[in-house]
């Protein structure tokens, strides 16, 4: 009787994911077909005018699915919107808010990329084998690299140990070379709750490490998913060029106080 039940609990699970593979076939076509009714877009396609611009940094107010045509990034080094939204029930919702956008921006920061250059995407456990799946259908993948906190967010509960790590892409065309020896596992405090300008923010130390390690001084920086730019202000400490794109104008006015602070370097104690 037993295995009549697991037979059966077995043709279910088969029947569910025949049902799935048919709805994610079907998605692909529709997706092919949306692509080729659109108007074709020019690659070299001219980006709006800069939200904000001086010696290293230049900032764009806009969708960097447009931004991106007309750029050509040594590195790309950002966290995407994962669909879920960190913000107030009264902010504007944003794209990315509760949508993975990261599927269609892809294609688009591999035809960008330089040849020889480098992409680093933060990511989450729960998202690693959709995005991986994804990401590999595009680049070349080098390294799963582990950014470890040092200490755990304390978010513990009955059925999970604490999050003290998270995980970061690294990834290439497949002729990026790294300009020193680094190890897969960085250490580095994150940024405390009353020192965030934005809910995911990034720690510069591990930011600056990563350029440090896969950015010549020559080679520019791109953060398509900006949020209140710590990419760019990690690049200016470090005498480099970055581009910063951001569809919220807030977060966009934030990174230009902090890339126009005269305390700049200030920031690097930012953890703690």
């Amino acid at each position: 009787m037993e295995g009549n039940l697991l037979n059966q609990h077995i043709k279910e699970i088969i029947k569910e994911q025949e049902s799935d593979q048919a709805y994610y076939d079907w998605y692909c076509e529709q997706q092919e077909k949306y692509e080729e009714d659109k108007p074709p877009q020019p690659f070299d396609a001219v980006v709006s005018q800069p939200y904000y611009e001086d010696e290293y940094t230049t900032i764009y107010n806009e969708d960097c699915l447009t931004a991106m045509r007309a750029l050509r990034p040594h590195t790309i080094l950002t966290d995407p919107p994962y669909g879920i939204a960190y913000k107030d029930k009264n902010e504007k919702v944003m794209i990315g808010d509760y949508a993975n956008v990261l599927g269609r921006a892809l294609k688009i920061f591999y035809e960008s990329l330089s040849d020889d250059g480098s992409i680093f995407i933060f990511t989450s456990f729960k998202l690693l084998s959709d995005w991986l799946y994804r990401f590999e259908m595009y680049f070349k993948m080098n390294n799963l690299i582990i950014w470890e906190k040092e200490r755990s967010t304390g978010l513990y509960g009955g059925s999970n140990f604490g999050y003290s790590y998270e995980m970061i892409f690294y990834g290439s065309k497949g002729g990026h070379k790294l300009l020193e020896p680094e190890d897969d596992v960085l250490g580095c405090r994150r940024v405390s709750a009353r020192k965030r300008e934005h809910p995911t923010q990034k720690p510069l130390a591990l930011l600056r490490r990563i350029i440090e390690v896969s950015t010549p001084q020559n080679g520019l920086i791109v953060d398509p998913f900006m949020g209140s730019g710590s990419t760019l202000v990690a690049a200016k400490l470090l005498g480099r060029k970055a581009i910063g794109i951001e569809l919220n104008p807030k977060y966009c006015d934030i990174a230009i106080k902090r890339l126009t602070s005269n305390n700049l370097f200030d920031e690097l104690n930012e953890a703690g």
